[in-house]
């Protein structure tokens, strides 16, 4: 778990209610997409734990990773700003 990341979109990749189940999730992304390891966190709120990527330098280059995420891993993840 990390601390609240700075400011700027993200790309959410799932939302779990474990935290062993997000981490668990986070080292397969790490595996799958190492374009992706240096910005995969997990941000904890509310006994949410979020596998998150960014921040990322506009909205449109987070549509463009997600994008890439999509056809690299078959997941759609969410764009979030902050």
């Amino acid at each position: 778990v990390v601390p609240p990341p700075v400011s700027g979109p993200y790309l959410q990749f799932g939302a779990f209610g474990v935290q062993a189940n997000a981490e668990s999730y986070l080292a397969r992304l790490q595996t799958q997409a190492d374009w992706l390891s240096g910005t995969l966190r997990i941000q904890q709120s509310d006994g949410i734990y979020r596998v998150q990527a960014g921040p990322y330098a506009s909205e449109a280059a987070a549509r463009e990773a997600a994008e890439r995420a999509g056809q690299a891993l078959g997941v759609k993840p969410v764009v979030i700003a902050r």
